[in-house]
């Protein structure tokens, strides 16, 4: 993965499948800047059961922008109302990870204050 505009590589760590339709990349924490656009260029490095690589667009952009877990692009009262919403809820929980915006493990008081 690169950063959009000034090109600085991040090397992931190995991906894996999560499930039939879902590709975890790791980086280590605090690798990736906040506030950043980031490209993710698949090539082929992602292909089918039958080894055949993708077709046509290969590149996703992303943006990195800690507390915005509503993806509106600022963060605001509206995400701390929203995490506040999933307080005593595990982040491990499908779609809570981003709640947990200390990335402490748990989404609490603590997490909305940040």
């Amino acid at each position: 993965m690169r950063d959009a505009w000034l090109g600085t590589l991040y090397p992931p760590g190995p991906p894996w499948m999560v499930d039939a339709d879902t590709l975890a990349i790791p980086f280590a924490v605090g690798q990736l800047p906040n506030r950043t656009c980031y490209v993710l260029d698949l090539d082929s490095c992602v292909q089918n059961l039958a080894g055949v690589p993708l077709g046509g667009d290969i590149d996703c952009m992303v943006r990195g922008l800690i507390g915005d877990v509503t993806f509106n692009g600022a963060v605001n009262n509206g995400d701390v109302g929203a995490t506040k919403a999933k307080i005593g809820l595990s982040p491990a929980l499908p779609g809570n990870a981003r709640y947990d915006i200390n990335t402490g493990g748990t989404i609490n008081n603590e997490t909305c204050q940040r």
